[in-house]
């Protein structure tokens, strides 16, 4: 199968051969952002495998609509694809947007349409935090287990994160204030810790994929090396790809050469 590389334009992609867009459905009433839009393909099936993206942005930024080339790559395979929004920090701290994913996950999975038994996680940067620490920390609130979970370039220690950007004057304040402390409250190793998953992984997780450039300018390599030294540790499934080219960024990775070690690896854990 050839990997394509889709182009978006106010929003919506260029994909009407191969699949069909349905957009803003509601899975909770808490904001407006409780929504997620779904791409099922062409071909006719009674339930589709379901890729999942949960976007980046820092908590403060982004939107379910940008950076989804690489995995509507899933319609070519006959995968439904979903990218779905959460409330960020002008609403909610972390947990708020936590909850949001699980309620939108849980609605995705018990649509008819989709088969619940071969859903993948695809989180980007804070993304992939956020679905490390759903699958890690927060696997009971499910209603299926996911089949897989892809990392982009997790930053998996974010207080160790925090400190970094501290030390090389790279703190992101928004609208007066550092944006962890707008995302955690004030107390951020509390806050923080809450949710830190690199201490619980049990080796009973979902397959878990990572990919990092080595040339992210950041978030460092080093936390995809820590990542890979817990699941090693703890003999979870797992495979990693770094590198050597790419900087940070999912845009850089949307060409065919790197999608590909990302959906053979979604197709081995699919069965296909």
């Amino acid at each position: 199968m050839e990997l394509r590389v889709f182009h978006e334009e106010n929003g919506r992609y260029d994909i009407d051969d191969v699949g069909k867009g349905y957009y803003d459905i509601s899975y909770a009433e808490r904001s407006e952002k409780n929504r997620y839009d779904l791409y099922l393909p062409n071909k006719e099936k009674e339930s589709y495998p379901l890729l999942v993206f949960l976007h980046s942005g820092g908590f403060f930024k982004s939107d379910k609509s940008r950076h989804l080339s690489n995995i509507l790559n899933g319609l070519l395979f006959d995968y439904a694809v979903a990218s779905i929004n959460f409330r960020l920090n002008d609403e909610t701290r972390y947990q708020g947007s936590r909850r949001d994913a699980i309620d939108a996950l849980n609605h995705l999975a018990a649509r008819e349409e989709i088969d619940k038994n071969k859903a993948i996680l695809w989180g980007e940067s804070y993304g992939s935090y956020l679905a490390l620490d759903i699958v890690v920390n927060h696997p009971q609130e499910l209603d299926f287990s996911p089949a897989g979970v892809i990392d982009m370039y997790c930053a998996t220690d974010l207080l160790d994160f925090h400190e970094h950007k501290i030390r090389n004057h790279q703190e992101l304040m928004v609208e007066g204030k550092e944006n962890d402390y707008r995302t955690f409250g004030d107390n951020l190793e509390e806050g923080i810790g809450e949710s830190r998953f690199l201490d619980h992984i049990t080796g009973n997780e979902p397959p878990i994929f990572i990919i990092h450039g080595m040339k992210d300018e950041i978030i460092p390599i080093r936390y995809s090396y820590q990542l890979e030294e817990v699941l090693k540790e703890k003999r979870s499934r797992h495979e990693v790809h770094y590198i050597e080219e790419l900087g940070h960024g999912i845009d850089s990775y949307a060409l065919p050469q790197y999608n590909k070690l990302v959906f053979d690896f979604i197709r081995k854990q699919l069965g296909e």
